[in-house]
């Protein structure tokens, strides 16, 4: 928390710590998290510093959640060290996700297509934001929904011709499982 923390303050990136459901809001100068607004279902615990945050809980990741442009902006500046350290990708376009590294989709993939014991060549994933990247990268068959971003769509195997919010999932099950 303190080395994520050390990174998006002088930034001025709002940042949330969250827990099993709990959101534990830490202040920045100025910019307020727009956590609550995309994610209302979760529980939120504003506090005073990284020192409010209990010490005996696991984290599940960080966040900073900020108004496109602005996060966009900040995005280059943090330390490359943050990155080397930890997974470090946008999974909105205004949200920025802090996780503990290996713990991406790719690897639950991998986990459960051998509990399964599937072929990672078997398996097909679909994406539209960069916390996708690893897992379209890792399937036999990664595919961008049509909305997706350049990146997600310069890695996949396929783009839909539909957004996610135009049945972009069924279109790639009809095409790519269905009809082969």
């Amino acid at each position: 928390i303190e080395q994520v923390y050390a990174a998006f303050e002088p930034l001025g990136l709002p940042m949330d710590v969250l827990s099993d459901g709990i959101v534990y809001g830490v202040p920045s100068k100025g910019n307020h998290s727009l956590y609550r607004q995309a994610n209302p279902a979760l529980t939120f615990v504003d506090v005073n510093s990284i020192d409010d945050i209990p010490k005996n809980i696991v984290y599940n990741k960080i966040v900073t959640v900020c108004e496109e442009a602005f996060l966009d902006a900040q995005i280059p500046k943090l330390p490359k060290q943050l990155s080397e350290d930890f997974e470090v990708f946008k999974s909105r376009e205004i949200i920025l996700e802090v996780m503990p590294k290996g713990v991406h989709k790719a690897e639950g993939l991998k986990l459960l297509s051998d509990y399964l014991g599937i072929d990672q060549s078997q398996v097909m994933a679909m994406g539209d934001e960069e916390n996708d990247l690893t897992m379209l990268k890792w399937a036999g068959l990664g595919v961008a929904m049509a909305n997706g971003v350049d990146k997600v769509k310069a890695v996949a195997d396929a783009v839909t011709t539909k957004t996610n919010e135009e049945s972009g999932v069924a279109e790639a099950i009809h095409n790519y499982i269905l009809e082969k």
